[in-house]
């Protein structure tokens, strides 16, 4: 169950990102693509600022590294 969206990893330097369009009739979220990418590269996207996981994304710059930083003992 669910869409292929489930699938879509986390990273500080995402290759995409959610946009919510929309009809007369309804509204949906699709994932568009922020730079090209090439065959074999992983499609991610930036779940947000909310600390709600751990972030392995090792991107220079990483948006939550201090934040765990912190946390951890």
């Amino acid at each position: 169950m669910g869409g292929f969206m489930r699938f879509l990893n986390h990273s500080c330097k995402p290759a995409a990102e959610f946009k919510e369009v929309s009809n007369r009739r309804r509204k949906t979220v699709v994932v568009a693509t922020t730079r090209k990418i090439k065959r074999g590269d992983e499609v991610t996207v930036d779940y947000g600022g909310d600390l709600w996981f751990v972030c392995r994304c090792m991107q220079d710059g990483c948006h939550h590294r201090s934040i765990q930083d912190e946390q951890d003992p």
